[in-house]
């Protein structure tokens, strides 16, 4: 079967999410979603660009924050958050991204990211990875695009560390948060959103991500890219996160999560984040 390679795969997204960039700062029309999340006219302008390029390909499925397109007997599937960070973008914070992971399937439930993008469209930059090791940070200025291999690198002085809240989460993300600021040599870091924390790690702007959501669609795409950046991918137990479970709920396709994650430039931060948790817990 022929899929897209990397580079490919980030020029769609970047064709993408075009109307992000266009609206940013613009009334946008927003609803609430069923889990009390909103969602924008600009979520689903990006999600329908990336369903209907999926859509030409042939057995890859597409499942996504806004809609799926999937059948169990594909092998592949796109996993997607169009606008990763949505209330932070209503607020006009330049800290959204989309997220897009390429999921093979390795069984009849577990299925493991082999290609995933992450893209901030309002200050251009992407974080790619790939499986098989490739891994690039692109900074797109003009015309000009700038490709460079990542690989992280601890800060020195103390850690940088969010720890990203979310409703019904398995776990006491504020109870974290509260003893990573009392935590001799970190420091808490907040974002408006929780994939682009994947790429900063690749890039050694901060140091690790904790998040308590219980689907996998932006942490399938950062685990490949802080993976390939030399960085750490677990879930809050300190079990590495290589492969994803496929769950079915309410007619709606998701990859499970079911204990948190930490992203993180290196083990020895992991480490001392899983005694956290536990020790919280």
């Amino acid at each position: 079967m022929h899929l897209p390679d990397i580079f490919s795969l980030v020029d769609v997204v970047h064709a993408a999410a075009a109307p992000i960039r266009a609206n940013f700062r613009l009334f946008n029309h927003s609803a609430l979603k069923a889990d009390n999340t909103p969602v924008t006219d600009v979520d689903l302008a990006v999600h329908q660009r990336l369903l209907d390029w999926t859509s030409t390909l042939p057995n890859v499925g597409y499942i996504g924050e806004e809609g799926d397109v999937f059948h169990r007997n594909f092998p592949y599937a796109f996993y997607v958050d169009p606008l990763d960070g949505t209330a932070a973008y209503l607020r006009g914070l330049a800290v959204t991204t989309v997220a897009v992971s390429l999921m093979e399937r390795r069984s009849d439930t577990w299925w493991e990211p082999i290609m995933s993008v992450i893209h901030d469209p309002i200050t251009r930059w992407t974080w790619a990875a790939t499986k098989a090791g490739g891994g690039f940070v692109q900074q797109m200025r003009g015309n000009e695009d700038l490709y460079s291999a990542q690989q992280v690198v601890p800060h020195p002085l103390s850690w940088r560390v969010t720890a990203v809240a979310w409703r019904n989460a398995p776990c006491k993300l504020e109870a974290i948060r509260a003893a990573v600021l009392a935590e001799r040599g970190m420091e808490h870091q907040s974002f408006g959103a929780t994939a682009i924390g994947g790429g900063l790690i690749a890039s050694g702007l901060t140091d690790a991500v904790l998040f308590g959501g219980r689907s996998a669609v932006e942490t399938a795409a950062m685990s490949l890219i802080v993976r390939s950046a030399g960085g750490v991918a677990t879930d809050l137990s300190g079990t590495p996160l290589e492969a994803y479970e496929l769950v079915e709920q309410n007619g709606k396709f998701d990859f499970l999560l079911p204990n948190g994650s930490i992203m993180s430039s290196c083990q020895t931060l992991t480490d001392r984040l899983v005694e956290i948790v536990e020790r919280v817990q």
